[in-house]
C-alpha cells in the first residue's frame, strides 16, 4: 500500500461549476470551504461565499465566482458532496451512488451501485471509456486512508454524468 502522489492528489478535482456539487460545507481545492449555497448574480454568474481559511476564526469571507473554484475530492466530504449529485442527475439513491468495480457480472466494470439493481444499466456503457484505465485492485491511498482509485472513478464519473460544468 502506497499514498497518492501529489500529482495524483491535485488532480483529484471536480469544477464547482457541475450541477449540485456545491453546498454548504463543501471543501475547496486551496484550503477554502463553501459557507453559503449557490447564488446568481445580477450579470447571471453563479458564486457562493469562501472562507479562504475555515480554521481561522477571523478569516476573510468572500464571495468567489464558482468558474473559479474545484471541488476537492482528497477530502471525504468533497467526495460525499459530489457522490450526492451525481445520484440526483441519475435518480438514484444518494446512500448508495459512489463507483465500484463489480467484478462479478458476465461483463465486469466500473459502475455505479444503485441499490437492489446495482449496476445503473443506463450509464453502464458509458464508463467503458475508462474500464482500462483505472486498475480496481490499486491499492494507492488517499491521506484520510480511502482508495485513491474509488475517488478518482467518481471524479471521471461526476465528468461524465453532469456534463464537465460550465
Amino acid at each position: 500500500m502506497s499514498l497518492a502522489t501529489p500529482e495524483q492528489m491535485a488532480a483529484l478535482t471536480v469544477p464547482a461549476t457541475l450541477p449540485g456539487v456545491v453546498r454548504v460545507g463543501t471543501p475547496l481545492a486551496g484550503s477554502c470551504v463553501a459557507v453559503s449555497a449557490v447564488h446568481e448574480d445580477d450579470a447571471g454568474v453563479l458564486y457562493c461565499m469562501v472562507a479562504r481559511d475555515p480554521m481561522e476564526s477571523h478569516g476573510a469571507i468572500n464571495p468567489e465566482p464558482l468558474c473559479d473554484l474545484h471541488v476537492d475530492l482528497t477530502d471525504a466530504t468533497g467526495r460525499a458532496h459530489v457522490a450526492w449529485a451525481v445520484a440526483a442527475a441519475l435518480g438514484v439513491n444518494p446512500s448508495r451512488c459512489s463507483p465500484r468495480w463489480i467484478g462479478t457480472t458476465p461483463r465486469p466494470g466500473w459502475a455505479i451501485d444503485g441499490g437492489e439493481n446495482y449496476v445503473y444499466r443506463r450509464y453502464y456503457r458509458s464508463f467503458d471509456a475508462f474500464n482500462g484505465k483505472l486498475d480496481p485492485h490499486d491499492n494507492t491511498r488517499l491521506p484520510d486512508g480511502s482508495r485513491w482509485v474509488d475517488a478518482e472513478a467518481l471524479r471521471l464519473v461526476a465528468l461524465h454524468v453532469l456534463g464537465g460544468g460550465k
